[in-house]
């Protein structure tokens, strides 16, 4: 039965009209479980408003009306980080944002959004998952979406279509978690899920809180990018027009114009579009190769680079293109609101990883300049921590490679000792006169061991990415036959590594799914684990191996950052004034701390992130190392 309360008189035999808040409060209150969502005037919690809050289960829906009033107290009172009733919602993180505005903080949810993706994580990601289509999968109840669209913008009494709506999104959820839990029971992902709903108020509060930013230093940047970018266009076109082998891409005739000169005039009748791979593609080939297929700048440079000034410049050109679309002029206007970007959390990929968009803050350029362009809050200060070789320390946990861990338990370069084994009289004839990897078995800056180091680097980076041979090629700029031979060597001197990225392949295409470490066991699935093995044709097979050699060291990463955001919440959710999570990219955590109190709170950032990697892979070895100042260090 549908319970609205506000001002208006509804005539409507669905609707009762006689409950009071109180009435409401003490009955919800008696309830292990309340179904929780909102109705408001558009999607962006600073911009627009509440328009109703629904509460209940199956046999009650309360529609609270606001009608532009405050969120009464009582209402309040049995929202904000209430410990004994858990929030049941889908797609709660757009909920508890709303809240948060209203300094209402969600404490115990349960989220059948996250819940599904947990449980359909990977090839079954075909799945709707918005609540309309998992009503239609779990329950066979169909949603009607007509009236969404009504709430946008709305101002004034709600219809009665709309207090009906909004009462349906609060009947159904209870009965789901259920079905819900059967299947997370089955498979056994409680754990996974506990976890996914816990950091979700995490970037809740991390989506509303944003990030400050130099406006004036990015739009600083932004108008370098597009002067380099607009001076190697012309350079191109020039290219085009004077070198002789590039004859055939001239212009037949040019267009005369009343005010540029004649050089101006056929410059600007090239007709190549230079960032459209349809006609560069042509240009490069007449330079290089008729077989080249891909404009991947990574081969050019290791195959072409310094081969033709023309093919140099297009390798620039694609980069600082990027910078001046992407991360132009045009980034400030679409995602800065009042000095601060706010990024949204997509955070459960198909590994487990997080994915960060609108803006994509995982894909800031890696030009420190962009970094710095991130500022603190006033009176705040920055602490930058990160995992020192997470992924590496997840391998080398799964794997039991002795070399490994007692490098990372001593404290010793691993890249180095990786080098140095496996090429072994190369390196030693490489040694230079105080050489510090002769001396500590630390990094040093002989020139043919900084060589060595980065080759071995490379492999041991890219295992954590499920990268081949063809990949490492282009990381190295060497050919596909020197990087085959050197992962060879590689794998033939640490064979346990190898053993452990093989089985976990293996166990893939066996059992169609990956696990992550004990004690979350995240799964990623891989279509339906009932088929045979042996009905899998070559190219599934070959998807299933790459996949199942990383998701293992990419989910487990994700779970031991996503538990130390927990920890971290835990331990500022009552010091908000002085201490936020303002971003989360990878295996880093980015907090801003009121000045003064920055050392004490990033000793605990560092705990917090250190107590989860020991409580996912069952040892010390994976440290989290804080930097403070007024950037975002990179």
């Amino acid at each position: 039965m549908i319970h609205y309360i506000g001002k208006q008189t509804i005539l409507d035999t669905d609707i009762r009209t006689d409950s009071t808040t109180m009435e409401m409060v003490e009955y919800l209150r008696q309830l292990d479980s309340v179904e929780l969502d909102l109705e408001t005037t558009g999607l962006n919690p600073r911009d627009n408003e509440i328009l109703c809050i629904q509460l209940g289960n199956a046999e009650r829906q309360y529609v609270i009306e606001l009608s532009g009033e405050e969120i009464c107290p009582l209402v309040r009172s049995l929202l904000h980080r209430n410990e004994s009733i858990v929030f049941l919602g889908h797609n709660l993180k757009f909920d508890a944002k709303f809240l948060l505005k209203h300094g209402i903080e969600l404490h115990t949810v349960y989220d059948t959004f996250l819940a599904e993706r947990v449980i359909h994580t990977g090839d079954h990601f075909g799945k709707p998952m918005s609540l309309k289509g998992v009503l239609e999968r779990r329950l066979n109840i169909h949603m009607s979406k007509e009236v969404r669209e009504s709430f946008i913008g709305h101002s004034g009494s709600l219809s009665v279509a709309q207090i009906k709506y909004a009462a349906f999104d609060v009947k159904y959820l209870t009965k789901i978690s259920e079905l819900q839990l059967v299947d997370a029971k089955q498979h056994d992902l409680l754990t996974v899920i506990r976890l996914e709903n816990k950091v979700m108020l995490s970037f809740a509060d991390m989506e509303m809180d944003g990030l400050g930013v130099d406006i004036e230093a990015w739009r600083a940047l932004a108008i370098e990018a597009e002067d380099v970018r607009d001076s190697l266009l012309l350079r191109m076109d020039d290219m085009v027009l004077t070198r002789p082998e590039l004859e055939r891409f001239k212009p037949d005739s040019f267009q005369v114009s009343m005010f540029g000169t004649e050089a101006e005039d056929k410059r600007d009748s090239v007709g190549i579009k230079w960032s459209s791979q349809k006609d560069v593609l042509p240009v490069i080939q007449s330079l290089t190769t008729p077989q080249l297929e891909s404009l991947d700048t990574k081969v050019l440079r290791r195959d072409f680079g310094g081969s033709h000034n023309l093919v140099d410049a297009f390798i620039d050109f694609v980069d600082v293109n990027k910078k001046a679309t992407s991360f132009g002029q045009s980034w400030i206007e679409k995602y800065v609101e009042n000095g601060r970007v706010h990024t949204g959390i997509d955070q459960i990929m198909a590994t487990g990883r997080v994915a960060s968009k609108a803006p994509n803050m995982q894909q800031i350029p890696s030009d420190a300049r962009y970094r710095d362009c991130f500022k603190p809050t006033d009176g705040f200060t920055f602490i930058t921590t990160d995992y020192g070789s997470q992924e590496l320390v997840v391998i080398a946990t799964g794997a039991k490679d002795p070399v490994w861990l007692e490098a990372l338990e001593s404290g010793k370069d691993l890249h180095s000792i990786c080098a140095a084994l496996v090429f072994g009289e190369k390196w030693d004839e490489a040694t230079e006169d105080g050489c510090e990897f002769a001396a500590s078995n630390q990094k040093c800056g002989c020139s043919e061991h900084k060589q060595l180091r980065t080759r071995t680097k490379a492999i041991s980076f890219g295992l954590a990415y499920g990268a081949g041979s063809k990949s490492l090629a282009q990381t190295l700029e060497i050919s596909e036959h020197d990087s085959e031979e050197l992962m060879n060597l590689y794998f033939k001197t640490f064979p346990s590594i190898k053993g452990w990225l093989d089985g976990n392949a293996r166990s893939a295409i066996r059992r169609r799914f990956s696990v992550t470490f004990a004690p979350i066991k995240r799964k990623r699935f891989y279509g339906d684990p009932n088929q045979p093995r042996e009905d899998l044709d070559f190219k599934s097979r070959g998807m299933i191996d790459r996949r199942g050699r990383n998701t293992v060291i990419q989910g487990t990463a994700a779970d031991m950052t996503k538990l130390a955001q927990i920890y971290l919440r835990d331990e500022i959710q009552d010091h908000r004034d002085e201490v936020r999570l303002v971003a989360a990219v990878h295996d880093e955590l980015l907090v801003e701390a009121k000045t003064g109190t920055e050392e004490r709170w990033a000793q605990v950032v560092s705990e917090c992130m250190e107590k989860a990697a020991e409580k996912i892979l069952g040892n010390s070895l994976c440290k989290a190392t804080p930097e403070i100042g007024a950037h975002w260090a990179k």
